[in-house]
């Protein structure tokens, strides 16, 4: 019994503010896991993780701070989810490639809305390997979001007060890159097989996505598997045969 409440205490812990009780918490439920040396049990996890759960069924709930937390969750227990999650996160991520329905909703600070989407999209990389099939639905969406961002980042009516102009025009660059490319990463093989195939090879808004991805510090393993004679003779196969 004392055995479960630490791990009631440790799952909820991962979902604070304060980065010193995350730390501890990851440190705990760590050794509480290689002490029993097996997976904790479902129904105990699913009652300590309610609280963080529950917020994720609709997609006006998230904020960088839910998202914060379940990341720290996913890091711990990954293998307690399974592809659900993935569709979800999936659901609501498509919810922001209509931008005239999120700035509408006013949940969230003008011209930050994207950093949402971003960080929703962060969280893949701490799912199960089986969400490597969901590559091309995520790559998909990303661009999508990519080809609306513009829209995020412009002079708009303030939700408050309609007779005032916000601008939120901010910088250019794309927050969705760094945290797809670390999705990216831990799947090289599939990630080069899947953007050298000739119908993506030949679509710009897939080969100009391939080639920023590359250039990250975080792709160091995609551009490894690049380098490999199987690569190179997709490349030479796809493009000059």
């Amino acid at each position: 019994q004392s055995r479960n409440q630490c791990i009631q205490f440790c799952c909820r812990s991962l979902t604070a503010i304060s980065p010193d009780i995350v730390a501890a918490s990851k440190h705990a439920l760590g050794a509480l896991i290689t002490s029993l040396q097996k997976s904790l049990p479902n129904d105990l996890l699913k009652t300590s993780l309610r609280p963080v759960l529950a917020n994720l069924a609709k997609f006006d709930n998230l904020t960088p701070a839910l998202l914060n937390a379940l990341a720290h969750v996913l890091e711990m227990l990954s293998k307690a989810f399974n592809d659900a999650l993935a569709k979800q996160l999936l659901d609501h991520l498509r919810q922001w490639t209509q931008p005239a329905q999120i700035i509408l909703a006013g949940q969230w600070e003008a011209g930050k809305e994207p950093e949402v989407a971003a960080k929703t999209i962060a969280l893949f990389q701490y799912l199960p390997p089986s969400v490597a099939s969901f590559m091309e639905d995520l790559v998909a969406v990303t661009l999508k979001l990519e080809s609306v961002l513009h829209r995020y980042r412009t002079q708009r009516n303030d939700t408050k007060d309609r007779t005032k102009k916000v601008d939120v025009s901010g910088c250019g660059y794309s927050p969705f890159r760094s945290p797809l490319t670390q999705f990216l990463a831990k799947y090289p093989k599939q990630t080069v097989e899947f953007f050298l195939k000739k119908e993506r090879l030949v679509n710009r808004p897939h080969a100009k996505l391939f080639q920023a991805i590359i250039k990250l510090p975080e792709a160091r393993s995609i551009r490894d598997e690049l380098m490999t004679s199987e690569a190179t003779n997709t490349v030479i196969n796809n493009m000059f045969l």
